[in-house]
């Protein structure tokens, strides 16, 4: 597995570099956010790492464009908290660890993800319809009659095993241990995120949701 590791520290990014590559990875760093998409034109990598200020808008925007040439999986290590969190899912994030983490908790998080993206959730090639949409969970995709929606590869993951277990009613911690691989409390706010994302993007209107709707206790169904 190739991962693209972005950080605007030296350091940091040696050590992440060092220790990744220590499990396996063929590691490609760079050091600044001008620098990944020039690479991604380049190389083919199956998940980001970046390690940047999610405060400057230029991070962000960087996310967007990273999000519209590939649905490489990305995880961002941030010591901004929750206003970071909620700025790097919203802009088309996979995960997101704060600072300062532990190693152990990152490497696990990527093998999750990894995981999840290699074996598409063990999926059948038959095709799926919601509605309006036609979805192919081998070549994750979703078109409608306006053309390709563009999902990042949680958002899929996430609408698939929705859509694979039809009226069975999710609680958050179910589906962040389903799809993110590992069940805190704390990391609820990710799966929130992504549902109200997801919402945007398939439903008509996404405050009043028509497919994906939330049940009593905050519990998930399709």
């Amino acid at each position: 597995m190739k991962l693209l590791v972005a950080s605007g520290e030296h350091p940091s990014g040696h050590w992440l570099r060092d220790c990744l590559e220590r499990e396996g990875y063929w590691v490609v760093t760079v050091d600044s956010g001008a620098r990944i998409l020039a690479i991604l034109e380049k190389v083919s990598c199956d998940l980001m790492v970046m390690d940047l200020q999610m405060d400057r808008p230029s991070t962000t925007d960087l996310i967007r464009s990273i999000r519209q040439r590939t649905d490489m999986p990305v995880v961002v290590l941030s010591s901004g908290g929750k206003e970071a969190l909620v700025s790097a899912l919203d802009s088309g994030a996979d995960d997101f660890l704060e600072k300062p983490y532990e190693m152990e908790e990152l490497k696990a998080r990527i093998k999750a993800i990894l995981r999840r993206t290699s074996h598409h959730l063990d999926l059948s090639d038959t095709m799926m319809t919601l509605d309006k949409f036609t979805i192919n969970p081998i070549g994750r995709r979703i078109v409608s009659q306006r053309g390709e929606v563009h999902l990042t590869a949680k958002e899929f993951d996430l609408l698939l095993l929705l859509m694979m277990h039809p009226m069975k009613v999710f609680t958050r911690e179910a589906l962040l241990k389903n799809i993110w691989g590992y069940e805190r409390y704390g990391e609820l706010r990710t799966v929130d995120v992504h549902i109200r994302r997801l919402r945007e993007k398939i439903e008509e209107d996404a405050s009043k949701p028509r497919h994906i709707l939330t049940r009593r206790g905050g519990r998930i169904s399709l």
